[in-house]
């Protein structure tokens, strides 16, 4: 896979996928249940939004003309990441119980 492959995986929802694997597989399984939704959303918002930053920076991305531009953009990615990574933990996680 190419970089501008994976940025756009990660923009496009993968994000979410990719934090829900973070969540399970790395030192931010020890915490506690309500600090890992917290750290979860974070990463939700950091991930997808930097992915993107750096495709703009790199060229794969128009950049936006506006300060509204920007904003909807980075909320347009923050949303896929939210639902697929609490997606998956309600349906792998939740569905265990």
């Amino acid at each position: 896979m190419e970089l501008e492959g994976f940025l756009e995986l990660l923009v496009s929802g993968g994000a979410g996928a990719v934090i829900y694997w973070l969540m399970d597989h790395t030192k931010l399984k020890d915490l506690s249940p309500q600090n890992k939704r917290y750290v979860s959303l974070g990463l939700a918002v950091v991930i997808p939004v930097v992915a993107w930053l750096a495709m703009v920076g790199l060229g794969y991305s128009d950049m936006p003309t506006t300060w509204q531009g920007w904003l909807e953009n980075a909320f347009a990615l923050m949303s896929p990441a939210i639902l697929v990574s609490q997606g998956m933990h309600g349906a792998l996680e939740l569905g265990k119980k």
